[in-house]
Formats: structure tokens, sequence, C-alpha cells
């Protein structure tokens, strides 16, 4: 599940705008916005958890950037298969 961080942000503004206009019910209010706060931080987590292990595997796979080498980089004068 793909949350966007702008949707959450939106709903901690609300949650911060009811927190202000009612004083007695404020820790309910901050405790939500507190776990919106986990939820950000858990997802923006599991992203770099994804990124390093993608780049773990690569590594074990023997994965390496592939190397093109064009004639006139390989071709030497003194070949004697140089036709």
């Amino acid at each position: 599940m793909n949350i966007s961080v702008s949707s959450i942000l939106n709903e901690m503004e609300k949650e911060l705008t009811k927190a202000r206009q009612s004083e007695k019910d404020i820790q309910s209010h901050i405790m939500t916005i507190r776990s919106l706060c986990n939820v950000i931080l858990e997802n923006s987590q599991s992203e770099q958890v994804h990124t390093s292990s993608e780049q773990q595997l690569a590594k074990m796979m023997g994965a390496k950037p592939k190397e093109t080498v064009t004639p006139s980089e390989n071709s030497s004068n003194d070949s004697i298969f140089d036709f």
C-alpha cells in the first residue's frame, strides 16, 4: 500500500486544527498525529531497506555494470588478423 506523504501531512494538519479547537480532547488528537508520523517514518525506512536489499542481491548475483568495447578501442595495428 503506497500512501503519499502529502495526503498524510494533510490529515496531520486537520488533526492539528481539531486539537487547537478542542482543549478537552487534545491528547487523542496528538496521538493521532503521532501515529501519522509513524506511518511516514516506517514508509521511508521500508523504502530504504528495499533499495539496499536490491543492491545487495545484485552484488550477490555478481551483477556488474556492462562494459561495451567499440572496435576502435579494441583494435591494434599490430595484429596479424587485421585484413
